[in-house]
């Protein structure tokens, strides 16, 4: 256990050497490039870089303030001192540094709106929201019409609002974004913020109907209707709402409308919505709502082989299989579907050495019950399969993950989650 604890140790001290090489590095680098004339050394500003490290009592930002004084030659060396602090997790001396820049005179208007931004990036990994809050607000504030700070002050804002899931003040600020970029003429990134809008709205309204609120859940649904009717989220929620309230026939109602076909976005949503509809049923109707949904997923198959789609035809095909006009009964289309998927999907691989056997047995001379039974049983394992490999992917970063969510986690993206395809 000693020698473990040594070598750990020896492996730390490396990397501490790798580190402070590359600072050394980088201080030589900058000071050759902004002020070669300087009276201070390379020798000596490596020294007051070794100090960082070698003075535990030392604090490391006023070590560097020593070595390298604020001067207008000076000023992109803070930048990166400021920004080396932050990514080692020195918050504290990082919002020193940035703090120093940010009341400097030495800095036009340009520098100190990077200053001010890179504070409130040190105050949002330090935690202090309501610091980097206040100055967003300021620097948007202050910013003109439509320039390119104010834009980034307002993202910024917006998302910070989207981290605390303060829908309401993450809704007026997309608004305002909207209308600076719709100033610019960015149509495609004005529907961007749509899309924002909308998700927000549905946020409030899914925490509305949780809370009981449904007047309120149904008033934020509308007004993401307004922004845009046709965003697949919207049929989602309307769906939870109903069901959430047991309007079953008006949530089968929304199905028919919208033929579940809204969109691959919400495709898992609504399939398992649909479902829990199903289970509510009267008896009478049950078997009609299994085969209208039987033909909706061949259709939507047809036009896109997803194993998704496939899972759930699965699903619906020994639902029917159950009732007594369907019993032991199996789609032949299903079946060939699934043979088809097993050749050519790497998600179903793990069958591919048996396709040889099976097609050797269904061309023998098997009666239908055991042709019918070894059928069902390859469809049950397929099916047993996709429920524990059934992935979705961020278009955006490539997360994946084997919940449908509307909110990338890794890069948060709204809207880019879709089944993942091989």
């Amino acid at each position: 256990m000693t020698a473990i604890y040594v070598l750990l140790g020896l492996i730390n001290g490396y990397f501490i050497c790798l580190y402070r090489v590359y600072l050394v590095a980088q201080g030589q680098r900058l000071i050759k490039r902004f002020f070669p004339h300087t009276q201070y050394s390379t020798r000596h500003i490596t020294a007051h870089f070794n100090s960082l490290f070698e003075s535990p009592n030392d604090n490391p930002s006023d070590a560097f303030k020593c070595a390298v004084p604020l001067t207008s030659q000076t000023v992109d060396v803070h930048f990166v001192m400021g920004r080396l602090l932050r990514s080692q997790g020195d918050t504290a001396q990082a919002i020193a540094v940035h703090q120093q820049l940010a009341v400097s005179p030495l800095l036009n208007t340009r520098l100190n709106g990077e200053a001010q931004l890179a504070l409130a990036e040190d105050y949002l990994h330090a935690g202090m929201l309501d610091r980097a809050e206040a100055i967003y607000k300021s620097l948007s504030a202050q910013a003109s019409t439509a320039t390119p700070l104010k834009v980034i002050c307002l993202n910024k804002l917006r998302a910070l609002y989207e981290k605390m899931q303060d829908w309401q003040q993450a809704i007026a600020v997309a608004h305002t974004i909207k209308g600076q970029v719709l100033h610019t003429e960015e149509q495609k990134s004005a529907s961007l913020y749509i899309n924002y809008q909308v998700n927000y709205c549905c946020e409030l309204a899914l925490q509305d109907s949780e809370q009981g609120d449904m007047v309120s859940a149904a008033s934020m649904l509308a007004t993401a209707k307004r922004y845009n009717a046709s965003h697949p989220r919207i049929v989602v929620v309307e769906l939870h709402m109903l069901l959430q309230q047991g309007n079953i026939n008006e949530a089968l109602a929304v199905f028919d409308s919208n033929t579940i076909a809204v969109s691959i976005l919400s495709l898992e949503q609504c399939l398992q919505a649909y479902f829990t509809v199903l289970t509510q049923q009267p008896h009478a109707a049950y078997e009609a709502s299994l085969l209208v949904l039987s033909e909706k997923l061949i259709q939507l198959y047809n036009d896109q082989p997803l194993v998704l789609l496939l899972y759930y035809r699965i699903q619906v095909d020994a639902l029917l299989s159950d009732i007594d006009t369907h019993i032991g009964q199996v789609d032949i289309r299903l079946v060939d579907d699934t043979l088809s998927a097993i050749q050519t999907n790497n998600t179903l691989i793990i069958f591919r050495p048996l396709l040889p056997f099976i097609l050797t047995l269904s061309e023998s001379a098997l009666s239908v019950c055991d042709r019918d039974a070894l059928n069902r049983t390859l469809l049950a394992q397929v099916a047993s399969h996709l429920e524990k490999n059934n992935t979705f992917e961020c278009r955006s970063c490539g997360y994946s993950q084997r919940d449908s969510q509307w909110h990338c986690p890794a890069c948060q993206a709204w809207d880019t989650f879709i089944p993942h395809c091989d």
